[in-house]
């Protein structure tokens, strides 16, 4: 078998963005950010590539993680349930009708079930 022939006009996809987890992903399994990670997403910040959080997480939960970082970008928060805006004002929120609601705790409770609801930032 020959070598593998590379293509002289073959190039590295510019990077436009970064979606990152927190939890086990971007933070360590003592809830600290690595060096590496920290400096990594720095330099992108600094290059202009925009760092977006995404987690199962309250916005308020990861502020620490927003501030170590200075994210001036949305994030993705309550199991993609809400969208903050940098300033933490919400741009997008997924909810349900108060009457679904109702049903949703009704049939849970019937078959023993236990039920978490976010609302807001409160869990």
């Amino acid at each position: 078998m020959g070598t593998p022939q590379t293509d002289s006009k073959t190039t590295t996809p510019e990077i436009k963005l970064i979606v990152t987890d927190i939890d086990g992903t971007l933070l360590n399994d003592d809830h600290s950010m690595s060096d590496r990670n920290r400096e990594a997403l720095r330099k992108a910040i600094d290059s202009g590539i925009p760092v977006v959080l995404a987690t199962g997480k309250t916005r308020a939960s990861n502020e620490s993680v927003i501030a170590a970082l200075n994210l001036n970008t949305p994030g993705i928060y309550v199991q993609g349930l809400i969208i903050f805006n940098p300033d933490g004002t919400v741009r997008h929120q997924q909810t349900l009708a108060p009457e679904m609601a109702r049903r949703v705790i009704t049939f849970s409770e019937q078959r023993g079930y236990k039920v978490m609801a976010y609302s807001g930032n409160r869990l």
